[in-house]
């Protein structure tokens, strides 16, 4: 005895199926047309912003390292470059330096206070875009010039403990200083 020979499938069934495809994709068109997400409305122009200075003391002056980040904004509307100032309280005069857009931070040095006095100050950074007026971003700061000089001609430490690591301990490590 011959299996049954396999019936024909009907063209009422194949007509389903590609009407359901056809709807699906239809929805997933329309779904993926109507619901992607708009581009994010970036900012006419780049401004500076989280300004941070670091000071430290070399021979008589205070090297004043100033950084920055610039906000986002369309290509347009990169700055042609950054304004760097650096005033003290005392000083009379304030320092000035300009930097190229690519760079994010600047190197000025300024005399430093006598022994055992301190200086405060404010670092201000701002970018430039030609024919608009934009604000500086400003930080104060303070250093204070220690009154003890370095005395190497004395007795050295034999021994630094760091524990826990990043944290530095006394080296007195005979107990002389207890």
């Amino acid at each position: 005895m011959a299996p049954p020979a396999p019936s024909t499938p009907h063209v009422r069934n194949w007509l389903i199926y590609i009407g359901l495809v056809a709807i699906i994709g239809l929805l997933m068109l329309d779904g993926f047309l109507k619901h992607r997400p708009d581009e994010p409305v970036l900012p006419s122009f780049s401004q500076a912003t989280e300004v941070r200075s670091a000071i430290s003391q070399r021979a008589d002056s205070l090297v004043v390292v100033v950084s920055w980040y610039l906000t986002l904004a369309d290509s347009a509307g990169q700055p042609d470059s950054i304004r760097i100032k650096v005033r003290a309280d005392q000083a009379r005069d304030s320092l000035m330096g300009m930097q190229s857009a690519s760079q994010l931070a600047d190197t000025l040095l300024m005399a430093a206070p006598p022994a055992g006095e301190s200086v405060t100050g404010i670092s201000c950074v701002m970018a430039f875009h030609p024919g608009q007026m934009q604000e500086e971003s400003c930080t104060p700061w303070q250093f204070v010039r220690p009154l003890a000089s370095d005395d190497s001609a004395g007795t050295a430490a034999q021994r630094i403990v760091v524990q826990p690591p990043g944290l530095q301990v006394d080296p007195d490590v005979t107990g002389a200083c207890a």
